[in-house]
């Protein structure tokens, strides 16, 4: 039988501690960075032992991996979302999710910093990255297959997407170091643009 404790069970409050310790994480990386992101600050933050930090996971790295994971999902259910209600045509479907995009870095600059600056410091974390990479542009091409069909292919779709979504890390990285004088509505017109003439060339 499952003990429960306040009306929460066992696997409950493992599952918030899990949560807390994921939560103090993405704080400390997407604010303090890489380097002040431990095993101890990470406790103190969630105000948990490091009894409970190991008993979620095996180390460090393993927690920096599920707080990309975590930031990652955020941000694919909001794109996903806007691609749903995005009117049928292709460049709408894209415009959508570029602003879907553009409203959660500017809601919470903190993903910003944690999976596409501070990412780069650590191996877990760029080889994490990496998969999200080809993840996010998987999504895109099959959804730029889907609306441009046989006039994109799957060759240009892949590296076109692939292109979208490391050009737009970029971008982002460049325009928040205040490097780009320019603004998220030119950025998006002109990414847009750029990937219908891709499809369409």
């Amino acid at each position: 039988m499952t003990r429960s404790y306040r009306g929460a069970s066992g696997a409950e409050r493992t599952r918030q501690r899990r949560a807390r310790l994921i939560e103090a994480g993405y704080e400390l990386l997407g604010t303090e960075g890489l380097a002040a992101t431990t095993m101890t600050a990470v406790c103190g933050r969630a105000r948990l032992t490091e009894r409970y930090f190991y008993e979620s996971f095996a180390n460090l790295d393993a927690l920096l991996v599920a707080v990309l994971d975590d930031a990652a999902g955020t941000l694919e259910e909001r794109v996903r979302t806007a691609l749903e209600k995005a009117p049928a045509r292709p460049r709408e479907k894209l415009r959508a999710a570029l602003y879907a995009y553009v409203e959660l870095t500017e809601q919470d600059p903190r993903i910003i910093r944690a999976m596409l600056v501070e990412s780069l410091g650590n191996p877990a974390l760029r080889a994490r990255r990496h998969e999200h990479v080809h993840r996010f542009a998987g999504l895109v091409s099959a959804h730029a297959r889907q609306h441009y069909g046989d006039a994109l292919g799957d060759a240009r779709a892949t590296i076109g997407s692939l292109l979208l979504v490391g050009g737009l890390s970029e971008v982002t990285m460049s325009l928040a170091a205040g490097e780009l004088d320019t603004s998220w509505p030119e950025i998006v017109a002109a990414i847009v643009d750029e990937f219908d003439a891709l499809a369409n060339g």
